[in-house]
């Protein structure tokens, strides 16, 4: 058995069990699905169009799969390059500027 030696150690590795979303926005799965289907791999439920922050490229995802694309479920912008955000998607499912907003 292993012995940690700080919390440095134990914060270190429960980022690493965090299912973080991909900060890069071309690693999301292409999708030849119809406009509508969420693009998630073997979802069928019907998805909102979502854009990236140049509004390049435009990608379907429902309300389940939202946030693990790496977007805000609540604004739904594009987020997963920020590192705080990355991690309030997961504990949150929003952004850190929409967590902040819902808690003032």
């Amino acid at each position: 058995m292993q012995t940690l030696n700080t919390n440095q150690d134990v914060w270190g590795q429960f980022i690493e069990q965090l299912a973080l979303p991909d900060p890069r926005p071309d690693a999301l799965p292409v999708t030849r699905k119809a406009p509508g289907i969420c693009a998630h791999p073997g979802c069928r439920n019907e998805g909102e169009p979502l854009y990236f922050d140049d509004d390049r490229a435009v990608i379907w995802f429902c309300d389940e799969h939202m946030t693990a694309a790496g977007f805000c479920g609540r604004c739904h912008k594009y987020v997963a390059d920020v590192e705080v955000d990355r991690l309030s998607l997961v504990f949150h499912g929003c952004c850190h500027n929409c967590w902040v907003e819902i808690h003032r």
